[in-house]
């Protein structure tokens, strides 16, 4: 079930196995992961915002403050000029018009638009109807198997997906496989310590404090060294003070 959600073919069976994955799949890790981008939908529809928040927290380790009230939905805030935009990336520009809006939308968008070509479920889709075109549902008269059914997908799935973006303090990233690399290249040390911090705070049961800030220093030095292997990670964690000092207070 795995392999057709994810579009790999050749894999039979409910049996746990290690499928190679090829680069034409844009898989690999959680950022393209079914489960993460389904929850971070609406269920029917892709979500910049809620990837980019998700991303920001999960990932980087960032503190995403919640929108005050009084601000408005993503569609609202564009007014009458909202029936314009004919993509999400022209969408949240509107948006971004709103003073109420502003500050906060420019440090996430650019991180949730790399996202747009994974539809809701999770699937990579990087064409879609123009505007106004209703998509059927198969039709066994018409389309006679599920290949034709995937022609009639593909005569209809025309429109290229805006996917591009400038990060904030970093270079403009053109899709999934753009925004990894750049993540991996330079923001590296920053999930590492976020990661750090996850394992320290989950192992020792408490949030971490400022005297905590010496040990979470000194691993993030040692993985470093280490290439930043996780599970080289977790030893270190556990052998460090702060862990070990817990488990005798406990």
């Amino acid at each position: 079930p795995l392999a057709v959600h994810y579009g790999v073919e050749g894999v039979e069976g409910l049996k746990l196995r290690t499928v190679k994955i090829d680069a034409e799949h844009r898989l690999g890790g959680l950022l393209t992961q079914g489960s993460v981008l389904l929850g971070n939908s609406t269920g029917s529809a892709p979500h910049p915002i809620y990837r980019a928040v998700w991303l920001r927290e999960a990932i980087l380790g960032q503190e995403v403050k919640p929108p005050p009230a009084e601000v408005p939905a993503l569609s609202d805030s564009a007014g009458d000029s909202a029936e314009e935009a004919v993509t999400i990336k022209d969408l949240l520009a509107l948006h971004r018009n709103n003073e109420s809006c502003r500050d906060c939308h420019v440090r996430l968008d650019p991180w949730g638009i790399p996202f747009e070509r994974y539809n809701a479920i999770g699937k990579y889709q990087p064409f879609v109807p123009k505007e106004k075109v209703r998509v059927r549902g198969f039709n066994m008269k018409l389309d006679q198997s599920l290949s034709g059914y995937r022609k009639y997908l593909e005569s209809v799935y025309t429109e290229k997906v805006e996917a591009s973006s400038g990060v904030p303090l970093g270079p403009i990233v053109d899709g999934m496989q753009d925004l990894k690399a750049y993540l991996l290249k330079d923001r590296k040390s920053e999930i590492a310590e976020n990661m750090i911090r996850r394992l320290m705070t989950y192992g020792m049961g408490r949030s971490l404090s400022y005297l905590d800030r010496f040990d979470v220093e000194k691993l993030l030095e040692e993985a470093e060294g280490n290439g930043y292997k996780l599970q080289d990670m977790i030893v270190s964690v556990c052998l460090s003070p702060s862990f070990t000092s817990a488990g005798r207070k406990n």
